[in-house]
């Protein structure tokens, strides 16, 4: 059986690599050894939204 986890801070750059990884996300996700601060805001506050588990 396959089990989950919870998202982390450290998974941010996998996470924008596999949405990057299509046509759509390969025009709108910014790939790059420096994360971008948009990806940190947006992380941090679903993080803190109960419902909205990562």
């Amino acid at each position: 059986m396959d089990s989950f986890r919870h998202a982390h801070r450290a998974d941010l750059t996998d996470i924008i690599e596999m949405l990057s990884d299509d046509d759509l996300g390969a025009t709108r996700e910014i790939v790059s050894d420096l994360l971008n601060a948009r990806y940190i805001v947006v992380f941090e506050a679903t993080e803190s939204d109960a419902y909205q588990p990562l």
